[in-house]
């Protein structure tokens, strides 16, 4: 249930009507549904008071005010009276959307409304920089400096637009980028967002010297209304604009855009940032972020889909460097992407440095334009003589740090947003979790006509910004930083069977931390197997991790080339359990194609009674960068549940492909109705294998479970390696094999009158690409037990069985002769035991 949208008219109504239902079910003594209902009834009573209009009829107001007081004195009353469940917060509700975008206004203590707000008064000028007062700056009024030459009703292009000493290279690069695209494409990206504007859509100039600038920020479209008054160099120095200017003349509209900007980031004493976000402010285009150092890069895929998009117009870009720089490149800095071509093995880019005094300062890996062999395939890219140089696309991605991309939110038929906030994290043995998250499902209805499936889907996270401390430039201490990630976790609804719709052991870079504002992800949802379902469901969580105690509101925006729709998702459940965890050197096993998985921390589930129960599964790490996976499965033979072996059949829940920091699974997006009673055991994994970290494991559910840790195999007894080899001369096969006793065997002594547990596995290390099926077998004068049929599992042949006191013989084969590989084999007894070569 969700606040209703509507006119003002239709949300009074529902108001009163939850109300009435809240009185009804307080008689009916459903108080955890009276409780809901009285103050979601609350909520919309405070929220109609807040956006009451003036055409409604007298009293109106104060009626409001007596149900908002009435409505949350019964839900209070009912809380201190009886046991009722949480209200969870309705988080797509008309009032919570409106309240984030209001409370999110705000910005270094100023108010930025929406762009469709009526603005009453100008922003005061920003603050300006040490440089700029150490260089004598003066606020000026443009119109008096420069009159009719101020350039209006024309364009620039990217070359012409350049920095001063305001060191805010990111927003200037972005700004010569967007003028390039206007003049290539005929798009007014550089322009179209300063007010007022001349019939042709150019910015013109305001006879009252005031300017309206559609920055956007915090969610919305918002405005900052400035004056005409710039930072001037003295007279004797010129008496030009000490800011974002034109190369020639004396336009004056980039220094009026610069203003604007740096007056919500705080002032002109800006550090610069990631010039994808500060274009994303000036344009609206989608800001995405390529680490061009990152071990994932990939150069060739990168530059074919980076080529594409450039010439068909789809995006524009800038680069920025390291902190330390080679080949006479400006460390820390960003350049505009002005140019792109490629042709065969030739592939160019160009960039312009956006510094006023950069003519001729190109770095040595700056092609020269002069030399007959590139001259001609340089041609549509050189723009002029000057700041502008080029470099081939391999020592751009060598010599670089970063790829800005900003692309076309055009290029989608189907986008939606959504507005909420990050409560205060909850300590909880050591990890700051963020258990009041709420998630969402994303629901994509593919089309033929849309393209049909295969279309990739994205998401982008915004994190609202109150000051210039949590701008993305900011350094923040290990103690201070937020790092936000998209988790997004396709259900297993087109199956109908909750086991994993990807390989257990493969990973999946979606949900990667970022330590900015903005995280983009991109993805293809996987093929369907089932041609009846057309809708396709994921699990989408917008995940934060800080160590500190604060509230953050964030936007989440979707964009498809199918229709979507976002829902909350219900998080809480009756009933709650958390454990603490971790992976150490001897329990870090890594995924399900390793033989070390099965040494994975695991937990039996056990779930009682006759009905079926829903679970919400969660594993939140420690450590935002390791990829982590949580399956459910049939529990083992061996005693206490422990799994030894593991194929995709065994799987009941999976959390699907390996995410950073974040798993979670749960039995309403798996297809199934619940888990039946019985007992499971949960595997708890990071997909390398020795990776140490702490994490939570949190089940919620709707009936009682117990979860509880499963020890160590071979826990409290005694352990003995045994290695060995197959070679040409003892690998003789399986029993059908006439030399099978000439097999690798040893002599193990039980002594009495104990009793002794056994347990032995093959761990095979051969090279070869195909890996060897093996068994292990137990014998005194015929078999006593051996691990079954042979197998080539990761984790190996796997033996669990008691023993009398005795003598034993242990026998390792292969299924085929003439094998040759290397194996260990880890016996585990109760009682210390004799093991030597027969």
């Amino acid at each position: 249930m969700s606040a209703p949208g509507g006119s003002w008219d239709a949300q009074l109504s529902a108001a009163y009507e939850h109300a009435q239902r809240a009185t009804k079910a307080e008689l009916a003594r459903d108080y955890s549904s009276a409780f809901e209902l009285y103050v979601r009834s609350g909520q919309l009573f405070l929220h109609l008071l807040s956006t009451h209009p003036s055409r409604a009829p007298d009293g109106t107001r104060d009626r409001l005010k007596q149900m908002a007081n009435k409505v949350t004195a019964r839900a209070e009353r009912i809380k201190t009276t009886h046991n009722v469940r949480r209200v969870e917060r309705h988080v797509l509700s008309t009032d919570q959307q409106a309240s984030i975008l209001a409370a999110s206004s705000k910005i270094n203590a100023r108010h930025f409304p929406a762009w469709s707000e009526q603005t009453l008064s100008c922003q005061p000028a920003p603050e300006l920089s040490p440089v700029q007062i150490g260089n004598k700056a003066q606020y000026k009024r443009s119109s008096q400096i420069v009159g009719a030459d101020a350039g209006w009703g024309r364009r620039l292009r990217g070359d012409e637009i350049v920095q001063d000493i305001v060191t805010d290279c990111s927003f200037v690069a972005a700004l010569e980028a967007a003028a390039e695209h206007d003049f290539l494409f005929g798009t007014s990206l550089a322009t179209s967002s300063l007010y007022p504007q001349d019939p042709s859509g150019l910015p013109s100039p305001s006879p009252s010297g005031r300017y309206r600038v559609r920055l956007h920020i915090n969610g919305a479209a918002r405005c900052v209304e400035i004056d005409d008054h710039l930072p001037y160099y003295p007279p004797e120095c010129g008496e030009r604009i000490m800011g974002a200017s034109c190369r020639k003349g004396h336009t004056v509209w980039p220094a009026l855009l610069e203003k604007a900007y740096l007056t919500l980031m705080g002032g002109y004493d800006f550090g610069g940032s990631n010039a994808s976000i500060d274009a994303h402010a000036l344009t609206a285009w989608l800001p995405e972020h390529v680490f061009l150092r990152h071990a994932g890069f990939q150069r060739e895929k990168s530059w074919s889909r980076f080529h594409a998009a450039w010439t068909q117009g789809k995006c524009f870009a800038t680069v920025g460097t390291p902190s330390k720089t080679q080949a006479g490149l400006v460390p820390s800095h960003n350049y505009a992407i002005l140019g792109v071509q490629g042709s065969g093995s030739q592939r160019h880019v160009t960039l312009m440095n956006p510094w006023r005094h950069a003519e001729g300062k190109h770095p040595s890996i700056a092609l020269d334009t002069k030399e007959r062999d590139v001259v001609q395939s340089l041609q549509r890219l050189k723009v002029a003589d000057g700041a502008t140089f080029t470099v081939t696309w391999d020592d751009l991605c060598t010599y670089f740090d970063s790829l800005f991309l900003n692309w076309d939110p055009s290029m989608f038929a189907h986008t939606l947003s959504v507005h909420s906030c990050w409560r205060a994290p909850t300590p909880q043995s050591g990890i700051k979790v963020d258990q009041a998250d709420p998630r969402f499902r994303l629901v994509m209805s593919p089309t033929a006509a849309a393209g049909g499936e295969g279309e990739e889907v994205w998401m982008l996270l915004t994190r609202h910004i109150t000051s210039t401390r949590d701008r993305p430039d900011a350094e923040c201490s290990g103690q201070d930083a937020e790092y936000i990630a998209v988790h997004v976790f396709e259900d297993d609804t087109s199956r109908g069977s909750g086991q994993s719709s990807q390989p257990l052991g493969q990973a999946r870079q979606v949900g990667a931390y970022v330590d900015g504002t903005h995280c983009l992800v991109r993805f293809k949802p996987s093929s369907s197997r089932n041609a009846d379902v057309a809708e396709r469901s994921f699990t989408v969580v917008a995940s934060r991790r800080t160590s500190q105690a604060v509230e953050t509101r964030y936007t989440l925006s979707v964009y498809s080339h199918h229709a979507v729709s976002l829902s909350q998702v219900r998080t809480h459940l009756a009933f709650r359990e958390s454990l603490s965890g971790a992976w150490t050197s001897r329990t870090a096993g890594g995924n399900a194609t390793l033989p070390t998985f099965m040494s994975n921390p695991q937990y039996t589930l056990t779930i009682p009674g006759a009905d079926e129960v829903q679970v919400n599964l969660t594993l939140e790490c420690s450590d935002r960068r390791v990829p982590v996976q949580l399956l459910l499965a049939y529990p083992g033979p061996a005693s206490g549940g422990r799994v030894t072996s593991l194929t995709q059949g065994d799987v009941v829940l999976s959390s699907g492909m390996y995410h950073h920091g974040l798993a979670l699974c749960n039995t309403s997006n798996s297809g199934r109705n619940g888990l039946r009673p019985g007992t499971y055991t949960l595997i708890a994994s990071t997909f390398e294998a020795a990776t140490t970290a702490d994490f939570i494991l949190s089940i919620e559910s709707t009936h009682p479970v117990q979860l509880k840790a499963i020890p160590q195999e071979g826990a409290g007894m005694f352990h003995r390696r045994i290695t060995a080899s197959w070679t040409q001369s003892n690998a003789k096969g399986s029993r059908g094999n006439r030399a099978y006793f000439d097999n690798p065997s040893w002599r193990i002594v039980v002594p009495p009158p104990a009793m002794a547990a056994l347990v032995a596995r093959i761990k095979a290390n051969a090279t070869d690409a195909v890996r060897p099926y093996v068994n292990i077998a137990l014998y005194d004068e015929k078999e006593v037990a051996n691990s079954g049929a042979y197998t080539d599992l990761p984790c190996g042949a796997v033996l669990d069985t008691m023993l009398k006191p005795g003598s034993y013989t242990l026998l390792a084969s292969t299924y085929k002769p003439d094998v040759h590989a290397a194996f260990s084999i880890d016996l585990y007894t109760t009682v210390r035991c004799d093991v030597t070569p027969h």
